[in-house]
């Protein structure tokens, strides 16, 4: 599995905010996508009090969800299922069935986790997708959103009161 380690920093003042890794199973290097992850775009720096953008936060609400997210078994789970059951079956033939059954059975268990965690996982995805939605049903933030260069839906731009006093 390849890992990147990010860390950013704010634009005005180059404090540190954060710092993550994130990687790809099954790749060499990871996707851009592998990087971003959801949330408010719009950051302050507790530093300088400035505030920016990060590019690499998306709004779930106006972002197209990864597949990975909805999968019911994860990448690390496709990878380590048969790579358990290669281990199992070699410690087996190699007499020792204790260690083959502990193989065995932990690739069983990381696959019965990601069922079980999947409505949990589905539950946080659509929690994130109503706080985005209320963010964005402010259109000073989905217009400044807009400034900053991400492509935000016409329906969040306009105000009510705005739409009323077009209309007049």
């Amino acid at each position: 599995m390849a890992v990147q380690h990010l860390t950013k920093k704010c634009p005005y003042c180059g404090r540190i905010y954060e710092q993550r890794s994130y990687g790809s199973v099954g790749r060499r290097k990871p996707a851009p996508e592998d990087a971003w992850v959801y949330g408010s775009p719009m950051k302050l720096c507790g530093s300088c009090k400035c505030i920016f953008i990060d590019m690499d936060v998306k709004e779930l609400a106006i972002t197209e969800l990864r597949k990975s997210d909805t999968a019911k078994i994860t990448a690390n789970t496709r990878t380590l299922l048969p790579m358990g059951a290669i281990v199992a079956v070699l410690l087996y033939l190699l007499g020792q069935p204790t260690f083959a059954i502990v193989a065995a059975a932990v690739a069983v268990v990381y696959l019965a986790m990601d069922l079980g965690m999947y409505p949990m996982r589905m539950g946080k995805l659509k929690k994130e997708r109503e706080a985005s939605e209320k963010r964005l049903s402010d259109p000073d933030y989905a217009r400044a959103l807009k400034r900053a260069g991400i492509d935000v839906p016409e329906r969040y731009l306009k105000s009510e009161s705005n739409g009323k006093e077009e209309e007049k």
